[in-house]
């Protein structure tokens, strides 16, 4: 199988396309981003660290999707004090149609896993411009769904492996932890509203951190993101059937039509094969509702861009 990881030489793209290595994934990685040093000095180490693996390794352009199984989208243009969000979305807006129609142009039937933010709007961007069957785009969100694992386990006082908890809705502000799915040793646990109040304060907390450190370091979460890339590049290459948190086009589920959200999902060699539908209470449906309402506001920007470009 042939993975290609675009946007290679940065802060999720270099551990990612590490992570499907040593997992064994694929025979050939293709990394994909600008051209110079810092990408190949990638390429070389990953190649040395993998031969015996018996892994191909390669650089290049977008010309490397030929025939790739799987596209990994992590890339995103360069931030600067000077851009607002406006201005990023717009250009990242452009990076991701420029893909999609590569997509489509040197391999229609890949899987999509989108990490670029803002996750939902790009996703479905990236849907309309390639033209691909929903189940072929996976936007990347199990990084709050770690976090509310971890967060829970230190509440309960038990190991986090222990612990089944899963974020829905936008990734970012208005994301929805699933308190009433939480699960330990696949048991049911009730947790307290001071509880429930804490995690939900810790959001705002979480992204003021990231900021900082992109701010700072031009880094925020790499690893973390990697690992759960991993997890889904994983999934579809063994088919395994996991059911993993992901942004995928909802046609009905949750009595949601054309949006791209958080939802737990079914996760096999065809992508998204079944969307798990959870029995949420009323006050995690409420706030699912107002999730997607900034989700669509957003979405509805990004269209309006695209249609401009033509």
């Amino acid at each position: 199988m042939k993975i290609c990881v675009i946007g290679a030489a940065g802060s999720i793209g270099a551990p990612t396309a590490f992570c499907i290595g040593e997992r064994k994934l694929a025979e050939t990685i293709a990394m994909i981003d600008l051209p110079g040093d810092n990408l190949n000095s990638h390429v070389s180490d990953l190649s040395t660290g993998l031969s015996s693996e018996d892994i191909e390794v390669v650089s290049g352009g977008l010309e490397l999707l030929e025939d790739a199984s799987l596209v990994v989208m992590a890339a995103s243009v360069p931030t600067n004090k000077q851009s607002s969000n406006h201005e990023l979305l717009r250009s990242n807006l452009a990076l991701i149609a420029e893909i999609a129609c590569s997509i489509k142009r040197y391999c229609p039937e890949a899987i999509l896993i989108q990490v670029t933010n803002p996750i939902e709007s790009l996703a479905y961007a990236a849907y309309q411009v390639a033209g691909m069957k929903r189940k072929k785009i996976i936007g990347y969100t199990i990084n709050d769904s770690f976090r509310f694992q971890m967060l829970m386990a230190k509440c309960l006082n038990t190991d986090p492996s222990r612990v089944e908890a899963i974020v829905i809705g936008e990734h970012g502000l208005t994301q929805v932890p699933v308190f009433s799915n939480v699960k330990v040793d696949g048991h049911s646990v009730e947790i307290l509203d001071e509880v429930k109040q804490q995690a939900v304060s810790r959001i705002p907390e979480i992204f003021k951190e990231l900021a900082y450190y992109r701010k700072n370091t031009g880094r925020t979460a790499g690893w973390t993101t990697a690992i759960g890339i991993a997890d889904l590049v994983q999934a579809v290459v063994t088919d395994s059937k996991k059911i993993l948190p992901c942004s995928t086009i909802l046609k009905g589920e949750y009595g949601m039509i054309d949006i791209c959200l958080g939802v737990p999902a079914v996760i096999g060699k065809s992508g998204v094969e079944r969307i798990i539908e959870l029995m949420l209470s009323p006050e995690e449906e409420l706030s699912l509702e107002v999730s997607a309402k900034v989700v669509r506001k957003a979405t509805a920007n990004v269209m309006e861009m695209l249609q401009e470009k033509k």
